[in-house]
């Protein structure tokens, strides 16, 4: 039990018993992201073809919204060219798209443990085949993240999907390398600019780190923002969430038939298109 108060960068935050059992339990939750997440916000980020910046598309259109701001649709929220987030959690998913085609309709989000029961699509090393019709899952990665200027806003996770995926991956490593849990990691993210090597290029989240929420050596932990114990919490109750189902509701028995076996699955390929 901590006895005393530690040295912390700011008055009035105690490192206490009750943070150091959530810490080390974040410490457990932690080294399981990127081996395996509705009501969330979803932090986008505007593009060139971005419905969000059509003025002629009343539903979706965001007034003062300009290209490779971020933003959030469902509440019409514009959040600017940067913000600065700690990812609380990675969670490798797939989406459910009702065929392979360029505008397939998005159906639901599946957790990577459900979706990897299904057989790969032919020719693809990650997209997944769903039996009877019922589409295709491909491969996204949610990051839970905490924004300490936007306090308010409910669930906040950055979606990466496609080639987004690999900057997903390589900013959890970016963590990995630091030795250092994901919530001790302050982002600052804003649009970057990708390019493949055939030399088409497009935008996509970019981010990088501006310092650490806490330092723990030897065994002491040294806060260095107000919310460290808010950002424990909450990033145990995310995973926690998830293993539990209620982050990502099971999705497998709208599509299994009626032995519930998706590894005994006949070749539906003739029933999507692609």
């Amino acid at each position: 039990m901590v006895k005393e108060k530690q040295e912390n960068a700011f008055d009035g935050f105690e490192i206490d018993a009750e943070f150091l059992a959530q810490l080390e339990k974040n410490e457990i939750l932690d080294a399981q992201d990127g081996k395996d997440g509705l009501n969330v916000s979803f932090i986008s980020l505007a593009k060139e073809k971005t419905k969000a910046l059509d003025e002629d598309n009343k539903e979706l259109y965001i007034e003062g919204l300009k290209l490779k701001d971020l933003f959030i649709q469902k509440t019409k929220r514009v959040l600017g060219k940067s913000i600065k987030v700690v990812p609380l959690a990675f969670f490798n998913l797939f989406a459910q798209y009702s065929d392979n085609s360029k505008g397939a309709k998005y159906i639901s989000t599946w957790t990577f443990e459900e979706g990897d029961r299904f057989p790969l699509v032919s020719g693809s090393y990650y997209d997944r085949l769903l039996p009877n019709g019922k589409g295709i899952l491909k491969p996204i990665t949610w990051v839970v993240v905490y924004l300490p200027d936007f306090p308010d806003i409910d669930k906040p996770v950055i979606t990466f999907k496609s080639t987004g995926n690999k900057v997903a991956a390589n900013w959890l490593k970016s963590i990995r390398n630091e030795r250092k849990l994901t919530t001790q990691c302050l982002f600052e993210v804003k649009a970057g600019k990708q390019t493949n090597a055939d030399g088409d290029s497009w935008f996509e989240f970019e981010p990088t780190l501006i310092g650490l929420t806490f330092d723990k050596v030897a065994g002491k932990v040294q806060a260095n923002v107000p919310y460290v114990k808010e950002l424990i919490e909450l990033s145990n109750e995310y995973r926690s969430m998830y293993s539990q189902g209620t982050l990502i509701p099971s999705r497998i028995n709208s599509v299994l038939p009626s032995d519930g076996n998706a590894l005994s699955i006949e070749d539906q390929t003739d029933d999507v298109v692609f």
